[in-house]
């Protein structure tokens, strides 16, 4: 592996871990897409109470 594959590997690695930081910093209710994972929830707990009512 030659320094500039490493380097340019270091670089994507670096701005990775400043999205990640900056994605943190940010509050819950924008880091998440609420209504979709509640949708989920929701459908999910009508699957598994159809699934105990059989």
């Amino acid at each position: 592996m030659s320094e500039v594959d490493l380097m340019g590997w270091q670089g994507q690695h670096n701005r990775d871990e400043a999205e990640d930081a900056e994605w943190r910093k940010l509050p819950l209710r924008k880091r998440y897409d609420w209504p979709s994972i509640a949708l989920f929830v929701i459908f999910l707990g009508a699957f598994l109470y159809a699934l105990w009512k059989r």
